[in-house]
């Protein structure tokens, strides 16, 4: 109404009542350079594991990748730096001789909404029986940390509008740091 949002209708004809409305064109890997060629290619440039492609000594990494699932799941595109950095040094042993698999490892996410961060670690609200949540909120609300943990240790961070280090978050969680450790 008089140009502004006021409902989001789905694809089932159902009408959602909004003030805001937001939008993402999501990931869309930039594959031309194999598109007249015989290299496979869905989304992104098909790969296995180990960043082969379907032609012998070519290989594909990064965000124009899509990984092919080995148990028939959905085939994944991993846009985001660090998962850039990992496919990087996996591929990197393959090429010098010592063939690597790729393992993502601790799951991980981070995003930018206008001028906030969103960061998480981890395994959050996957509503373990035994989970636990250590949560902080800034009085202005633009800032809050999640730390979620069990009996025995971390297990995930969500971050809002704060920066934790990456490869920090992901050692304290993989080497089951106890909470105590963590907020030292």
């Amino acid at each position: 109404d008089n140009g502004r949002a006021r409902a989001v209708i789905t694809d089932k004809d159902e009408e959602i009542k909004c003030e805001f409305v937001g939008l993402t064109a999501g990931v869309s890997p930039n594959i031309d350079l194999v598109k007249n060629t015989e290299i496979e290619s869905g989304r992104g440039i098909l790969v296995n594991e180990y960043f082969e492609t379907s032609i012998e000594d070519i290989y594909s990494a990064g965000d124009c990748a899509e990984i092919k699932s080995e148990d028939g799941g959905k085939n994944r595109i991993e846009q985001l730096w660090y998962t850039g950095r990992m496919h990087a040094e996996a591929l990197a042993r393959t090429i010098c001789g010592k063939r690597t698999k790729y393992e993502r490892g601790t799951l991980f996410n981070s995003a930018k909404f206008f001028d906030i961060e969103y960061h998480t670690y981890g395994l959050v609200n996957f509503k373990t029986p035994d989970e636990k949540n250590l949560y902080w909120e800034h009085p202005y609300g633009k800032h809050s940390i999640r730390i979620v943990y069990n009996n025995e240790s971390v297990i995930g961070f969500n971050l809002m509008g704060i920066r934790y280090r990456h490869d920090v978050c992901k050692k304290w969680i993989e080497s089951k740091k106890s909470i105590e450790f963590v907020l030292q």
